[in-house]
């Protein structure tokens, strides 16, 4: 009974079926939080606001290794330097969600992306 208990477990894996997580527009939503609470969290500057740091960085990593022709979207501009950018379009776009920023964010850095290491 266990080993027949193992194989379904095992085979159900196989039968699923992989999901983007974005809406019928292809957008993708960051915790639920708008540019607004993004400017208000930033002005805190304490660990939540890292923590929307570190899902930009994760947004970059997944844009880098999701997106062809991209190595490094970012190129030569620092993690520092991006933050700055979204606390600006995020103070001029309050209701606007994060996704909406770093979409924005990637348009204007693709001239300047590193398309292999070497770049």
């Amino acid at each position: 009974m266990k080993r027949l208990s193992l194989i379904v477990f095992v085979l159900s894996f196989t039968f699923t079926t992989p999901v983007m997580a974005m809406d019928k527009d292809g957008r993708y939503m960051a915790a639920g939080y708008s540019c607004g609470e993004w400017v208000e969290i930033r002005k805190e500057d304490g660990w939540w606001s890292t923590v929307l740091e570190n899902w930009i960085d994760g947004y970059v990593s997944a844009y880098n290794t999701q997106t062809p022709d991209v190595y490094h979207i970012l190129g030569s501009t620092d993690k520092e330097s991006v933050y700055l950018w979204m606390d600006k379009y995020c103070q001029d776009n309050p209701l606007n969600e994060l996704p909406n920023g770093m979409l924005e964010l990637t348009i204007e850095l693709w001239p300047n992306r590193k398309r292999t290491q070497d770049d």
